[in-house]
């Protein structure tokens, strides 16, 4: 639903003039179109999703090249201003609320784990997928903010509502700008569709092990797919877009929420350790129990604040 919203709301109207309900309609119908495509069948939502985060990493890297190129003006020196003018109680609680937007940026590095029973070796493949994926993220969109600070100070991107756009419209005008716009837009189409794709898979897996209604766990007899999952996913979402109001209120729920389940997820290891120690176990989490504790602790922080 956030996700959607923000393609109809942000990024959409920067080439069709749209009226609020206008955005809900397209919000709506794009939830639909996803949760058709995955409803036939996982190739066809797995291809989608490969095609559309190839466009993702090709055209921020793009951006990222055409900066340090061809930007005029630009200074590094936005790379260490402004500099922090020293701790405070304020600031550890302003550092957490920030942490909800950059935390939004990453969403989806746990997605992998969804389908960990559809993978083949997961006691090894699934760790790495997690690192090399989350890695990868993080590098380019370091290197991406880099290129937004090299053209625009803190302060200025601080009040842009499409950043990218922004600084493409002044490295290379108003077509560059366009272009990187539509990129955007496929970019969260892949987001969404990850969510759509694997998310469904959970409750199914949660209803097959007798945890959740016991209709969810019905496979599609012809297209294999979790389909009732994945119907079910598709109507919370359209409520949720036609209720709430704006895409800042539903990623800040998502974050407070779900970092609130990461934290009890994880502290379901040590649960399990204790009263499940005959339970197999592949793979065992590096540094037990201090890593568990230690995410347990940021997770309530995040949720906190």
């Amino acid at each position: 639903a956030t996700l959607t919203v923000a393609f109809a709301s942000n990024y959409l109207p920067y080439f069709v003039k749209i009226s609020p309900f206008g955005q809900k309609i397209v919000a709506a119908v794009f939830i639909l179109f996803l949760v058709i495509v995955n409803y036939i069948g996982v190739r066809w939502g797995a291809n989608l999703q490969n095609f559309l985060t190839v466009i993702k990493f090709v055209a921020l890297a793009a951006v990222c090249v055409i900066v340090f190129i061809f930007a005029k003006d630009a200074s590094a020196s936005n790379w260490i201003r402004p500099l922090p003018s020293g701790l405070s109680g304020s600031m550890f609680g302003a550092f957490g609320v920030a942490l909800v937007a950059s935390l939004w940026a990453y969403k989806g590095w746990e997605g992998a784990t969804y389908s960990a029973g559809e993978v083949k070796r997961p006691e090894r493949n699934l760790p790495m997928g997690l690192l090399i994926g989350t890695m990868a993220c993080v590098i380019i969109y370091i290197v991406a903010n880099m290129a937004y600070l090299y053209v625009f100070p803190a302060s200025k991107i601080a009040e842009s509502p499409r950043i990218a756009s922004d600084v493409m419209n002044v490295v290379v005008g108003p077509l560059g700008a366009s272009i990187i716009s539509f990129i955007i837009l496929f970019s969260i189409m892949g987001a969404a569709n990850q969510t759509i794709l694997c998310s469904p898979r959970v409750y199914f897996a949660m209803a097959r092990d007798g945890l959740f209604f016991d209709k969810i766990a019905d496979a599609h007899p012809k297209f294999l797919t979790p389909h009732i999952s994945i119907i079910a996913l598709g109507v919370w979402s359209l409520v949720l877009t036609l209720l709430l109001e704006t895409f800042q209120s539903l990623f800040t729920y998502v974050i407070f929420g779900e970092w609130i389940f990461f934290g009890l997820t994880v502290g379901a290891v040590i649960v399990l350790r204790k009263k499940r120690p005959d339970l197999p176990r592949p793979y065992k989490t590096w540094g037990y129990p201090i890593t568990p504790i230690i995410f347990m602790l940021a997770a309530l922080y995040i949720s906190g604040t």
